[in-house]
């Protein structure tokens, strides 16, 4: 089903550079083989999707496998080698684009689970530990943590997040804003971003490697049945905060769009103070002015 109309839609729901790679070798399947990445870990995708193979039904509700502090804390540790908190014992069939290492969960309250079939709701991304050929990214949780919290003081729409302490790190949980209540149980909510809403592939995020600009971006979304006022109040605040913050990676991928039914602009996410990471490139993901 990877034709080129697609392709960027299906791609963009995979891991991206190294923790694709990384969860490729955990499953034995070349990083290149889109349809067997999908076949092992489609169960659980950005929004509404749900992808099993041929035969397999998809259960609506699923379990939930419940961790002790000490599973959880294993588990965020052994990311590099368990992509996503996957392992051998529990059935967790996630998968999300992006390069950082993260986990799914479903948390209530103090619990902290790994679903199996169950809709996950929160994302968790754990204090950057690098390799050997990684970038220093010091203090990256409270760093986003600390970013979404002044856009949400600023009264802008953003996805809420809360700093646990797990082991020995700190550990991003991310709200999923793709997920609602359905009469009590968890619900998955669809949705896609900008750049698989406007046909280009994760390779190209970034308007200077053949990625969307603010204007392709606003086209996307005034398509995609969103109104133009609140595209362009959108689209203000998503590259205000990106200035205020000096967050040079607020690229295509990072705006999002949800359809509950009808379409509407995502709740900010992904918010980092980039300048203060000298290995990171400060060129901006849009080149504003010069489209």
């Amino acid at each position: 089903f990877l034709a080129s109309e697609t392709k960027p839609f299906f791609e963009g729901l995979l891991p991206e550079e190294r923790a694709r790679v990384d969860i490729a070798r955990q499953l034995g399947v070349d990083p290149a083989d889109s349809i067997g990445l999908f076949i092992a870990i489609g169960y659980e995708c950005a929004g509404a999707v749900t992808i099993v193979p041929a035969g397999e039904v998809p259960v609506r509700a699923g379990t939930v496998t419940w961790l002790t502090d000490d599973e959880l804390a294993t588990r965020i540790n052994n990311l590099p080698s368990f992509p996503l908190g996957r392992d051998d014992t529990v059935r967790s069939r996630a998968s999300l684009a992006g390069a950082q290492r993260k986990m799914v969960a479903v948390v209530d309250g103090a619990k902290v689970g790994i679903p199996d079939g169950a809709p996950s709701t929160h994302l968790l991304k754990p204090q950057w530990q690098p390799g050997p050929d990684d970038p220093q990214l010091h203090d990256l949780v409270a760093n986003e943590a600390f970013c979404m919290r002044l856009a949400k003081h600023a009264g802008l729409d953003v996805a809420d997040v809360e700093v646990r302490t797990i082991g020995s790190r700190q550990v991003l949980f991310v709200t999923r804003f793709d997920r609602m209540d359905d009469n009590g149980a968890v619900a998955r909510l669809h949705q896609e971003d900008a750049a698989q809403a406007g046909g280009k592939l994760p390779s190209s995020k970034y308007q200077e490697d053949g990625g969307l600009s603010l204007s392709d971006v606003s086209a996307t979304l005034d398509r995609a049945g969103i109104g133009r006022r609140d595209v362009g109040v959108g689209l203000l605040h998503a590259v205000s905060v990106a200035a205020a913050i000096e967050n040079a990676d607020q690229h295509a991928k990072n705006i999002g769009i949800l359809y509950d039914p009808q379409a509407r602009l995502a709740p900010l996410y992904d918010l980092t103070s980039t300048i203060v990471y000298p290995a990171l490139s400060k060129r901006a993901a849009f080149v504003v002015g010069g489209e």
